[in-house]
């Protein structure tokens, strides 16, 4: 069985090992692939596409309201007892017989049918035929409807508010993507650290582990710093479980497959080097209309006139022309031609109608309109506030982050000189394990402080450019 420090080595070299080896197959993104991934393939930019695409189809829906409609019709009745009416008793046996389809020479024998007389007030009587089949074409065009001229100036701008909601859509993926990178890449820098830590700790332990054996140090030093070795080896599981959760946010925020491997090509370097040193712009170089929402709001406030329009041209009358052309077989025999012809009918005219008294609905639905003109309108303004408030806090953010990483990065130096003297003065046998121990802690709570203060300046300067509208 292997000690715990040839264990801890052979399980270092397997996971780089599986890691170069996943490398090989897995896709590479940098940060700004990730971007552009992620603006073809998240699912809420998707969801916005599909928007768009509603959007167009609204446009021809409505535009073909104003094309000439042409319908077709065919129908066919049978009649196994043909309908009958009640007439009076003034009509004459002989008409009634004739009515009553039952006066009529026998073909066969040439005989008269008797006709029964009409008792009672009232005769039913026999009209149509078995058989009727009808068969028509009828078209209609609109030739005045001002609501229709301004829905369709309507659909047009739903359009356009789909294009812009899209364009935000993509905006805000990019700094959802952008975070989820960030995070990742921390993750990565902590494992990294983790292990030049095991490095150095191995290292430490391996010169204790001498010193022990020849009677130059106790067996408590050694077991110190074996525990400690097994408690980084805990903190590696914990980070590599944080590096996974961090790739699996990241793959979804892309809309990239979970279960496929990924490779983040820019280094965490070289995602802060522009957050670290940029100058910021302030208020002075700013205008709320450089954000993508100001665009779709605007576009909405110009829904509202557009639906205000709407329903003022709801007073005005609307004229439509219109034809239809139908031709009526009726027959006791469907398919003998000699019993009775097509009976065609065609009609054309126009339809004028004059809006009067509606129960006051236009002017219910015009207060709503403006209600809601003006919801859209506070909404814009406390949208201008809140963005100059959102610049106004990243900057400072920023400013913040910045100097709590200078002051991390000076911490780290003092710790790492702490940790080098007292390993010094222990190797010398003038100090003790236990200040070696607790300098080794503070530099890796220093290490710990400093990675979170880098993620911390990330996520801020990725607030800076979104409040700006320049992700």
């Amino acid at each position: 069985m292997l000690s715990p420090k040839p264990q801890l080595r052979a399980f270092f070299t397997f996971f780089l090992s599986f890691a170069l080896a996943s490398g090989v197959f897995a896709q590479s993104f940098t940060m700004e692939e990730a971007f552009s991934y992620a603006e073809s393939h998240a699912a809420s930019v998707r969801i916005a596409q599909a928007d768009l695409a509603e959007a167009e189809g609204q446009i021809k829906e409505t535009t073909s309201i104003g094309i000439p409609q042409v319908n077709g019709s065919l129908g066919y009745q049978h009649f196994p007892q043909i309908p009958q009416q009640l007439f009076p008793d003034f009509i004459s046996p002989l008409v009634y017989g004739v009515l009553n389809g039952e006066n009529v020479e026998n073909s066969v024998t040439q005989e008269i049918i008797p006709v029964p007389q009409p008792s009672g007030a009232f005769t039913p009587v026999t009209f149509g035929l078995k058989n009727s089949l009808s068969a028509g074409v009828e078209a209609s065009a609109l030739l005045f409807d001002a609501t229709f001229f301004i829905a369709l100036k309507g659909a047009k701008l739903y359009k356009n508010l789909a294009v812009k909601t899209l364009d935000q859509t993509r905006y805000q993926t990019r700094s959802k993507v952008a975070k989820a990178y960030l995070a990742t890449l921390i993750a990565q820098r902590n494992l990294e650290i983790l292990q030049k830590n095991v490095d150095n700790l191995e290292a430490t332990l391996g010169e204790t582990t001498a010193l022990y054996d020849e009677g130059f140090a106790e067996k408590l030093s050694v077991d110190r710093l074996q525990l400690a070795l097994n408690n980084l080896a805990a903190q590696r599981e914990a980070i590599l479980q944080v590096i996974e959760i961090s790739e699996n946010v990241l793959k979804f925020q892309m809309g990239y497959p979970i279960s496929e491997p990924v490779q983040l090509m820019t280094s965490l370097d070289e995602a802060l080097g522009t957050a670290r040193v940029e100058e910021l712009k302030g208020l002075e170089n700013f205008s709320p209309s450089q954000r993508p929402e100001y665009a779709t709001l605007q576009v909405a406030d110009s829904l509202n006139a557009i639906d205000l329009q709407r329903i003022k041209s709801g007073y005005y009358p609307s004229l439509v022309a219109f034809g239809s052309h139908t031709r009526q077989l009726q027959r006791n025999d469907l398919f003998d031609s000699n019993e009775n012809p097509w009976i065609p009918t065609t009609v054309v005219g126009v339809s004028l109608n004059v809006p009067i008294f509606d129960g006051f609905n236009k002017r219910a639905q015009k207060e709503r309109a403006l209600a809601r003109t003006e919801k859209t309108r506070i909404q814009i303004q406390e949208f201008e506030q809140g963005a100059r408030l959102a610049l106004v806090n990243a900057e400072a953010s920023v400013r913040n982050a910045r100097l709590n990483v200078q002051l991390r990065e000076n911490s780290i130096k003092l710790a790492e000189e702490i940790y080098r003297v007292a390993q010094i003065k222990f190797r010398e046998g003038v100090g003790s394990s236990l200040e070696v121990n607790a300098a080794q802690s503070e530099l890796y709570q220093a290490q710990d402080a400093l990675t979170n203060s880098l993620y911390d300046l990330a996520v801020a300067y990725v607030d800076y450019e979104d409040a700006l509208g320049e992700l």
